[in-house]
């Protein structure tokens, strides 16, 4: 199974599991000029690259307070989905984001930063928070559909 998970954003963290662990990570940041056909491009590039057979993100739909950021996240999920069905692949799945963070650092209201250094006690090296979140993810979604995932430097 190869699992592309995603935290959806103008800068975008992604997280790719192959064969029991994280193969790449890091963050693709979306021009603002033509912005939707490059995302599309390059997830559809990746899904192709990695063989990706299911998707796992974080669920973008409770930011009602800031319009334009909530707006701009239902376009990328609209693409998401639309690059999910194209490639035939099972549902995408959703965590929301209070919930991500309980099960990364047991406090669902922590700051970035305290993401940050969870993702770095469980050994991996995010540049950014987007791509610590990715990873958070990817933790998440192994450990919920009861995946093995090693530890990144074994």
């Amino acid at each position: 199974m190869n699992i592309l998970s995603l935290d959806q954003a103008a800068k975008t963290g992604y997280a790719i599991y192959h064969n029991g662990r994280i193969i790449a990570s890091g963050t693709w940041k979306l021009p603002a000029k033509h912005k939707h056909l490059w995302y599309t491009r390059k997830l559809q590039e990746t899904v192709k690259k990695y063989d990706i057979t299911a998707i796992v993100a974080e669920s973008g739909f409770f930011d009602c307070n800031r319009p334009r950021a909530a707006t701009s996240l239902w376009e990328l999920n609209g693409i998401l989905q639309l690059v999910n069905g194209q490639n035939n692949m099972k549902p995408i799945t959703y965590v929301e984001p209070d919930q991500l963070k309980k099960s990364t650092t047991g406090n669902r209201w922590a700051k970035k930063a305290e993401m940050i250094e969870a993702v770095k006690f469980l050994g991996y090296n995010p540049d950014t928070d987007d791509e610590a979140d990715a990873i958070a993810i990817m933790q998440w979604y192994t450990k919920l559909m009861g995946i093995p995932i090693r530890h990144p430097n074994k």
